[in-house]
């Protein structure tokens, strides 16, 4: 008897379908770390996005707040020639209230005045020295005078006081 040739079967082997399977699994799972990828990127993206959407509007309050610390120092120069004039006293008294509503405004909005006075040791962490002045009444490394007021905003120095700190030879 002649043997006959095998015929293929036209069906596919069980091996072949684990193959397959084990195939389509890699694909998949490749697939699922696309994905995780992908959500991850996004979420990093968002949250970019809220943390520069954050930053600019801050940058803007600052920038508005600066431009009223002009305000402030004008209010501040203004008290200070009031106190030299004789009488008036009910219009030092209305510069001094808006002043106050002005520094009260500031303070609602996270704004700080840095508290700087004449013989305070100089802090340049906080304070700009524009100037030396020699004067024995006072030690040697405090303020002499205030020129501008310093503020901080959440914690973070806004403007520094500018001061005229003594230098005693």
């Amino acid at each position: 008897m002649s043997e006959k040739p095998e015929k293929k079967k036209k069906g596919v082997t069980k091996k072949e379908l684990e193959e397959k399977i084990e195939l389509l699994e890699k694909k998949l799972q490749e697939k699922e770390k696309m994905y995780l990828r992908a959500m991850a990127d996004y979420d990093n993206l968002r949250k970019r996005m809220d943390s520069d959407v954050e930053s600019r509007a801050l940058r803007e309050k600052m920038k508005i707040i600066k431009d009223i610390l002009a305000v402030i120092d004008s209010f501040e120069h203004a008290i200070l020639h009031l106190e030299s004039i004789e009488g008036c006293d009910e219009v030092k008294e209305g510069v001094k209230s808006i002043y106050d509503q002005m520094l009260s405004l500031l303070k609602k909005n996270g704004v700080e005045k840095i508290e700087v006075k004449e013989g305070d040791k100089f802090d340049p962490s906080h304070s700009e020295a524009v100037g030396f002045k020699e004067d024995n009444t006072l030690e040697d490394g405090s303020v002499a005078k205030v020129f501008q007021s310093g503020f901080f905003m959440g914690g973070k120095l806004l403007r520094p006081a500018k001061v005229l700190v003594v230098k005693n030879e």
